[in-house]
């Protein structure tokens, strides 16, 4: 991997519509710049790359891009499938990996995939941004010094969306190749992520999930619920997610919604 200096030099492996908001981060930041786009379509590629600050290389492949040395990292939003090939790939040409969630079809996956860029002492990071931000720092230290009660053994969360027939007929996140995990994976994701967050990821004993209905062979409505303890507390968890734009009807949401926005407004 060529040395970029104090600028890390990005590539981007697919020209996928989530691709263009953190490519807009890549521009704000004064340590990064993207450099190079692939797709599997070299005229999609160079489009892309016109369409966002005129990326300066469009590759017709992704191993192309790979084989660049002047690429230090590589963001891939590549759909679910067949994330693990190339990230596996990245790592043996020795790229850095910002990996779109979710980064695996399996924990077996996802070691498979840590352990091959910490083995060449190269960095993994998942794309879940929240996870991030200041906002939920702020969030942690409120929880944990009292300020709102006793410390939270329970949450309650829900992510959904009402897709339409046309998401189910041609979207990458609908179909069990691409997303053999479905709404699971897609959405269920944040909401199993903050509940770890919340119970400082003590590892769950029990994890149950009811699968309301599928299309496309995927779940795209779905019930879980997670049970996990430390030395002096019970956590208990349980999420709805659905691409069928079911009703939450969570009381809560309004005071939730309120929290984050005052924490975020500085009070």
């Amino acid at each position: 991997m060529a040395s970029s200096g104090s600028v890390l030099r990005w590539g981007v492996l697919g020209t996928a519509g989530i691709a263009t908001k953190n490519l807009c981060s890549i521009a704000e930041a004064n340590n990064a710049v993207c450099v190079a786009v692939a797709s599997r379509d070299k005229a999609r590629a160079e489009k892309f790359a016109t369409d966002n600050g005129n990326i300066p290389t469009a590759y017709g492949s992704y191993d192309e891009l790979l084989d660049d040395e002047s690429i230090d990292a590589v963001y891939i939003p590549l759909p679910t499938g067949v994330r693990k090939e190339w990230v596996l790939k990245a790592a043996a040409k020795g790229k850095h990996v910002l990996c779109e969630k979710p980064c695996g079809c399996s924990t077996r996956d996802l070691d498979e995939m840590i352990e091959a860029l910490r083995s060449r002492n190269l960095v993994f990071m998942d794309g879940v941004m929240f996870m991030h931000h200041d906002r939920l720092a702020k969030a942690k230290e409120v929880l944990q010094n009292g300020d709102v009660g006793p410390r939270p053994t329970r949450v309650v969360s829900a992510f959904s969306f009402p897709a339409n027939e046309d998401f189910f007929a041609t979207n990458i996140r609908a179909g069990a190749s691409t997303e053999p995990m479905g709404c699971l994976g897609d959405l269920g994701w944040y909401c199993i992520r903050i509940s770890l967050w919340a119970f400082d990821y003590e590892t769950p004993m029990e994890v149950a999930m009811m699968t309301h209905q599928t299309v496309n062979d995927v779940p795209v409505d779905v019930t879980v619920s997670m049970l996990a303890s430390s030395t002096s507390d019970i956590f208990s968890a349980s999420l709805r997610c659905s691409t069928l734009g079911v009703s939450h009807n969570h009381k809560w949401l309004p005071h939730f919604i309120y929290f984050l926005w005052r924490l975020w407004d500085g009070g």
